[in-house]
């Protein structure tokens, strides 16, 4: 059977104008500079290499792990052999490593057990300079002192009634409490043996599922009780969201959580959020 196309081009031999020629594809030439892409006209082309530095050397690769074909430790210890070879001096530190291996010195270490460990097993121990001791660990200002002056400060940093916190030591003196931990074995042991009390939160056992009224924050229930005993008014200022409008309303302890108030009802009260940012922890 003919097809429809044959018969249009016997009666019209020069309707059809036959199969259209392949349309030459321009080659794209390469910018100065750079070569070309394969994939002929619309390809981006391929930058050239990045020039040589003053020594000699390209730039480095961007460092990456995924780089390098062998993670192994013994791919690794090679890794961190080429670098110190690229690096002038004796002593090896991590921060110039960063900057010329495709593993980082944190990385190293931490495979290693330590930097020092890591420049051991690489045959190059010689160029470890030793642990860095920075100016604030030369001048601890608690070093010198005795267990009775730590107790002291321990002392002068606790409330009226007694209680003292970690957060209250550092507001103080501006230093952790990692000096008590380490004199005295736990801070609960120097707490103790300074003749003060712990605060409710660090008191209570974590085994020990604590009840609601040791806790700080206030159930939906006793929250909503405690606005409607107070009339949904502030009891210092009597502001209400009624009088003005925003007016947040909170439950406040009357006798601090922090300095052992339990969390009750006849401990709580109602105030405004202004005054008991103003109130803070105070009784």
């Amino acid at each position: 059977m003919q097809s429809p196309r044959a018969g249009r081009a016997a009666l019209h031999p020069q309707a059809d104008p036959g199969p259209a020629a392949p349309r030459p594809q321009p080659r794209a030439t390469a910018p100065a500079g750079g070569r070309e892409a394969p994939g002929g006209l619309g390809s981006r082309p391929i930058p050239a290499p990045p020039p040589a530095q003053a020594g000699g050397t390209t730039k480095p690769p961007r460092r990456s792990c995924w780089r390098l074909k062998d993670r192994s430790d013994s791919g690794v210890l090679a890794e961190l052999r080429r670098a110190a070879g690229l690096i002038e001096g004796e002593p090896l530190r991590r921060d110039a490593v960063d900057r010329v291996s495709l593993f980082t010195g944190a990385r190293i270490a931490r495979r290693f057990g330590g930097w020092g460990a890591a420049l051991a097993k690489a045959g190059l121990a010689h160029r470890y300079s030793g642990a860095v001791i920075t100016e604030a660990m030369r001048t601890r200002p608690l070093r010198g002192l005795t267990d009775r002056q730590l107790l002291d400060r321990l002392r002068r940093a606790a409330t009226r009634d007694g209680v003292v916190t970690q957060m209250a030591v550092r507001r103080k003196y501006g230093h952790y409490c990692d000096a008590y931990t380490g004199r005295f074995g736990s801070w609960r042991a120097a707490v103790w043996k300074a003749g003060l009390r712990l605060s409710p939160k660090a008191a209570c056992d974590p085994r020990r599922k604590r009840t609601p009224e040791e806790k700080h924050k206030v159930s939906v229930r006793l929250r909503y009780a405690i606005l409607k005993r107070d009339d949904y008014r502030c009891q210092l200022c009597g502001d209400s969201p009624a009088l003005t409008k925003g007016t947040a309303l909170e439950v406040d302890h009357i006798h601090p959580f922090s300095q052992g108030g339990k969390t009750t009802e006849d401990n709580l009260r109602t105030l405004c959020r202004r005054c008991n940012q103003g109130k803070g922890a105070r009784v």
